[in-house]
């Protein structure tokens, strides 16, 4: 609630009046409070050490009413108090906007659903999932596998890991990412890349975040936030029937970005031009800017 006058009056009625007038204010209420009212007004108090004069609004009622869930009559308030007046709330304080990182809202950002960036090479989408994952808040670490930079064979376990004795030329056990990004952040790059008989086993990890290393019988409760990244269309690889359905989908049940290349965005061209410009100080023609 934003506060621009010294004093608001707020008067319990048993019904709604249209209109304000100055501080005075009608709200709607249950029958035990009509006709009471409850002031919010600015007073002047001095610090105790330093002895400078602060202004600061209180909470004055002939009444209780709940602030912070606790009754009072008289209360000081501060940034993000809560005070619940009959059939209304207040909530004090500034409300932070929900910001976006190229599309992706703080709400998912934070969140552990799984995030698909899609674009060309050299779009961003390693920059963004490192982004996203710095922005999250989460306390472990962010573990980048290039899915395309391994045989068909050896993926699996780069994913799960592996023991020792598992095939040919497995010496000695080996953790999987999906365990050493535990409590993290695992992107998953080249997604399309993936064999449908390893989209099978992926997805299983998605709906209950069990991991199973190659040649093992102990299974490990894993919990790993997933950002993929594809450099094509995985939904067209659908309809070549390259992508499985169910698959594509369950990575797309937190939200798609789509990045749009360099020459699709002027206004990326233009901020590069400009940093170049300035970092080596050289003077560019505003019409090739523009062209």
């Amino acid at each position: 609630m934003r506060l621009n006058r010294t004093r608001y009056n707020f008067h319990a009625s048993d019904s709604f009046r249209n209109g304000q007038y100055g501080a005075e204010q009608w709200l709607p209420t249950v029958p035990s409070e009509i006709g009471k009212t409850l002031s919010l007004q600015l007073v002047n108090v001095s610090g105790q050490e330093s002895g400078e004069i602060h202004s600061i609004y209180e909470v004055v009622s002939e009444f209780p009413v709940k602030l912070n869930g606790q009754w009072t009559c008289r209360s000081p308030l501060r940034n993000g108090d809560v005070l619940d007046f009959g059939l209304i709330r207040f909530c004090f304080g500034r409300i932070e906007a929900d910001h976006e990182i190229s599309g992706v809202s703080d709400r998912v950002v934070k969140s552990s659903l799984p995030i698909l960036i899609e674009g060309e090479t050299g779009t961003g989408k390693t920059t963004l999932a490192k982004e996203i994952h710095d922005r999250s808040e989460v306390v472990g670490k962010f573990v980048h596998l290039n899915l395309s930079a391994f045989s068909p064979a050896l993926i699996e376990s780069e994913l799960f890991g592996h023991m020792k004795g598992a095939f040919t030329g497995a010496q000695r056990d080996k953790t999987g990412a999906l365990i050493s990004a535990h409590g993290g952040t695992l992107f998953l790059d080249e997604i399309d890349s993936l064999s449908k008989e390893l989209q099978t086993k992926l997805l299983l990890f998605l709906d209950n975040g069990i991991v199973r290393p190659v040649g093992g019988n102990v299974e490990r409760k894993v919990e790993t936030r997933l950002i993929f990244a594809s450099g094509t269309n995985l939904s067209s690889r659908v309809k070549m029937q390259d992508v499985r359905a169910d698959f594509y989908h369950r990575l797309c049940s937190g939200i798609k970005v789509n990045l749009p290349s360099l020459r699709e965005d002027k206004d990326k061209i233009a901020e590069v031009i400009n940093s170049f410009a300035q970092k080596y100080q050289r003077a560019i023609c505003r019409s090739l800017v523009n062209s």
